[in-house]
């Protein structure tokens, strides 16, 4: 066997397979040009961690799907597991002036229906901005589409405008060509101000004091009528609780707990129950802590004699004295504990009788401890209230002393405005006319210099309209991925459209934006077609390869299903967890001698990867050297880091 080194020079000769239609997306032919130079997207560290061996095969050949990315890659640590493919939207600009935004979907699913994956930016940012996704590109055994998007500024060169420093400079020219206007305007606004903040806040002050007459007139007495209504009921519980326990004090527990106290030598315990004006808890317990009933005592067993049987005859074998000795004993605990038992079985009943009215005496106890503590409650509230009322008369007081003054303000600011009113509005909207007019044609102007132009002149270097993924013409039954262009909002520097020029349409906008950015596929399907792969043990399995190009940050990877092919057989599956890292390669060569499969001649390669060595075989020398160098050509991509 030899070394296929050869096949790395023509790796460029080979038929690329299901290319993009031409003006419409750029297929990456060289993932490693300067598309990932941009730190919006990438850095410079390249290395990735490998798995041991025996971590690979623990796993029967499957790898974690991150493993195929560098550390640089967006998606290394963004994403669920699964979500190893980035996408990202053309670069929009986002003016600073709103207007009414519409849906963006500026990169779409399509499969059976066509779905969004980006949502509305942010509005008002005066910002260039993408949409950066990482997905699973539907490599799901149920087709399922995995997203995790967020619109993300896009970094710009130094020097540009905004949309903020254009519209102050073309005011600031539009004061300069109108100077006297500019002066009446100033004028004009200050007196109006004037008299609305002076109204303002004499409407405030009216409003503010009749909302205090209502809240101490009505609103907190009502809140303090229903708490003490509140807290008599809660008192009443308190008394019939109180009332209730000295009767039960008196009678129910001396009746009730006498004898028991007598039988247990508990009677001290009982009169400090019944003497005392504070009554605790723990006596209550104690008094009838636990009532156990006795139990019947069981008479030993006599032991007997045995029969043993000893070379062909029996003889009868009496209990030892040791045995009798332990039966005697046995005997008279019996016997002491059958004439204990009546007395254990009173005392049992006593307790009984004793528990119960203690349980409900404990009962009527947690009542009143209840009723305590909101009544409590209830008294604190209603000093809360009260201390809200002495406030807000504070407040309705002092807002009453400043009327008088707040008066005479809107009284003079009246006096000024009303007479230069009619003039005055004349001239501020003969003022707004000029600025709006002025503006209108000045920012078109600014464009060369606008920060919008630098936005939309970014390309997928700098992170625009870049994806990673199937495109839709290449998609099989999964869905695949489409860039369209749907800015945000219209360009206010080309058309404001707040000073009374119609916004630009959106096809106006695509053309600016499309004419740099161009939508760059960085993992288009470079081959697919039928091989055959030798089976972990024994034998060849027919199996669809796809080759989906990699590049300097992510491994290029063969795919692969079983039950057909995805375009053709609805049937067909994935091998999710199974598909070849080429990353993983460290070694690939010929088979001169071809295999004969399924009763023909097959031509073969081997791929020696550091947990594994894969055959596969094609139909024809042709097709064995193109897949082989593909792989060479990704091999050869790898950073170094990588291969330590």
């Amino acid at each position: 066997m030899r070394l296929l080194s050869a096949f790395a020079a023509s790796a460029a000769a080979v038929n690329l397979h299901h290319q993009a239609e031409a003006g419409s997306y750029a297929n990456l032919t060289d993932p490693d040009q300067d598309l990932f130079q941009s730190s919006a997207f990438m850095g410079s560290n390249t290395a990735r961690q490998e798995h041991s061996w025996s971590v690979v095969q623990l796993w029967h050949g499957r790898r974690p799907f991150k493993e195929m990315l560098s550390d640089a890659h967006k998606c290394t640590k963004t994403g669920s597991k699964s979500e190893i493919y980035f996408a990202s939207s053309f670069c929009y600009w986002i003016p600073a002036t709103p207007w009414d935004p519409a849906q963006v979907d500026g990169l779409t699913w399509a499969d059976e229906q066509e779905r969004g994956m980006c949502g509305s930016p942010p509005l008002g940012t005066d910002q260039c901005m993408r949409c950066a996704i990482c997905h699973n590109n539907a490599r799901d055994y149920q087709h399922e589409l995995k997203t995790y998007a967020r619109w993300e500024p896009v970094p710009l060169p130094g020097g540009c405008l905004t949309d903020v420093m254009i519209r102050d400079s073309c005011v600031g020219e539009a004061n300069q060509l109108n100077e006297g206007l500019k002066m009446n305007y100033d004028l004009c606004t200050s007196l109006r101000d004037s008299f609305e903040n002076a109204n303002a806040a004499m409407l405030e002050a009216e409003q503010t004091i009749s909302a205090l007459d209502m809240k101490v007139h009505n609103e907190l007495p009502n809140r303090r009528q229903e708490l003490m209504i509140e807290r008599d009921h809660t008192q009443e519980a308190m008394a019939d609780a109180r009332r209730m326990m000295s009767r039960m004090k008196r009678r129910s527990i001396p009746k009730q707990c006498d004898a028991y106290a007598d039988l247990t030598n508990k009677r001290r315990a009982l009169r400090k129950i019944t003497k005392s004006n504070r009554i605790r808890r723990y006596d209550i317990e104690q008094l009838a802590a636990r009532c156990q009933r006795p139990r019947e005592p069981k008479e030993p067993k006599r032991p007997e004699s045995k029969v043993v049987n000893e070379d062909g005859a029996s003889r009868v074998v009496p209990p030892t004295d040791d045995q009798m000795q332990k039966y005697q004993d046995r005997m008279r605990d019996y016997k002491k504990e059958q004439k204990q038992l009546p007395r254990k079985q009173r005392v049992y009943e006593q307790c009984q009788e004793c528990h119960r009215v203690t349980d409900r005496f404990l009962e009527v106890l947690d009542k009143y401890d209840h009723a305590q503590a909101l009544s409590e409650e209830l008294e604190q509230r209603l000093q809360v209230v009260e201390a809200e009322r002495q406030e807000a008369m504070q407040q309705r007081s002092h807002l009453a002393a400043t009327v008088p003054t707040l008066q005479q303000n809107k009284m003079r600011a009246e006096q000024a405005w009303v007479p230069q009113k009619v003039g005055c509005l004349q001239a501020i909207q003969e003022y707004d006319n000029q600025v709006r007019k002025h503006t209108a044609m000045c920012a078109p102007k600014m464009w060369a210099q606008s920060c919008e132009k630098a936005c939309l002149e970014r390309t997928a270097q700098h992170g625009c309209a870049r994806v990673e993924g199937t495109p839709t013409d290449q998609a099989n039954t999964a869905g695949g991925i489409t860039i369209k262009c749907q800015p945000p909002q219209p360009s206010w520097v080309r058309a404001p459209y707040d000073m009374g020029v119609p916004p630009l349409n959106p096809q106006a906008q695509c053309s600016d934006i499309t004419r740099t950015q161009a939508p760059v596929f960085m993992t288009p399907i470079r081959k697919e077609g039928w091989l055959w792969k030798n089976g972990r043990f024994s034998g060849y399995n027919k199996r669809y390869f796809a080759f989906e190009q990699g590049h300097m940050h992510r491994s290029a990877m063969m795919r692969y299903w079983v039950q057909g092919n995805p375009h053709e057989t609805a049937g067909a599956r994935e091998r999710l967890y199974k598909a070849i890292i080429v990353w993983d390669i460290k070694d690939v060569e010929d088979l001169r001698k071809t295999q004969v499969i399924e009763g023909e001649p097959r031509w073969c390669f081997k791929a020696t990867l550091f947990y594994r060595t894969y055959t596969l075989c094609a139909e024809t020398q042709q097709e064995r050297d193109e897949w082989v160098s593909l792989i060479i050509d990704a091999m050869s991509r790898r950073h170094p880091e990588n291969d330590q």
